[in-house]
């Protein structure tokens, strides 16, 4: 699984691909908007949200793991604090919640 969260033409939006045995599977993509209104953080976060519902909607999987190429993301989810955008990761969080209960505790690795 990857995620990321990019601009292109002044808009950004975010990504997910669901890979299994090297092969791209699925795929989750949502346009937020101006690049002024959105900062890096939120658009990253995104991503790790798209990746969990793919992880989540999965109908069997033993394990995950979610890839993504921005240090500021991974730490924020290893240390969540109250600051701006943390809405988006305690939606993030949720859905993480969602795809154990679903396919067990141990098997989303970030």
């Amino acid at each position: 699984m990857y995620a990321d969260g990019s601009g292109i033409g002044g808009g950004v939006g975010a990504a997910a691909v669901l890979y299994r045995d090297g092969e791209e599977k699925k795929v989750l993509k949502k346009h937020l908007g101006k690049v002024e209104d959105h900062t890096v953080f939120k658009v990253e976060v995104m991503g790790l949200m798209l990746a969990a519902e793919l992880v989540r909607a999965e109908g069997y999987m033993e394990s995950a793991e979610i890839g993504m190429d921005i240090q500021v993301a991974f730490q924020v989810t290893m240390n969540m604090r109250c600051m701006s955008g943390q809405h988006l990761l305690d939606k993030f969080q949720d859905q993480i919640s969602a795809a154990q209960s679903r396919h067990g505790k141990s098997m989303v690795m970030l």
